[in-house]
């Protein structure tokens, strides 16, 4: 089955996910004036077997 495969993007840890759905995080807290509480989300399209394919959006 397609999925976009793990990864660490700079900023966090990203588990693999399968094509077609989304991945919740909690924002990094390492970094000043940066809110845990919220999530980093991931949404994996148009994966490929291994092949990495994420759009990231903070809320």
């Amino acid at each position: 089955e397609p999925y976009c495969r793990f990864t660490f993007d700079g900023w966090s840890c990203w588990p693999n996910t399968p094509a077609g759905s989304t991945a919740y995080i909690p924002c990094p807290n390492f970094i000043t004036g940066f809110d845990a509480s919220r999530k980093y989300v991931s949404s994996c399209r148009n994966a490929i077997i291994n092949h990495l394919s994420y759009r990231f959006f903070f809320f």
